[in-house]
């Protein structure tokens, strides 16, 4: 839920997280949204342009080898 007195990037970026984190596929995946109608079309819009930079992908390649190193 996110209502009309939020700090609109903030809520932007939890509600991305939340859906988003392990390609949505967590038991607290957020899969629901309930905006404040007054601030709906500034939420959308910010949150659109959130999703169009996000990027599929295995995450931080940086830290695969020292993640995999535990393994080998």
């Amino acid at each position: 839920m996110v209502f009309d007195d939020a700090d609109i990037r903030s809520a932007v970026n939890g509600v991305a997280f939340a859906a988003y984190v392990a390609s949505g596929q967590t038991c607290v995946s957020g899969t629901r949204l309930i905006l404040s109608e007054s601030i709906y079309n500034e939420f959308m819009a910010a949150f659109i342009d959130k999703v169009k930079v996000i990027k599929a992908g295995i995450g931080d390649r940086g830290f695969l080898p020292y993640f995999l190193a535990a393994y080998l």
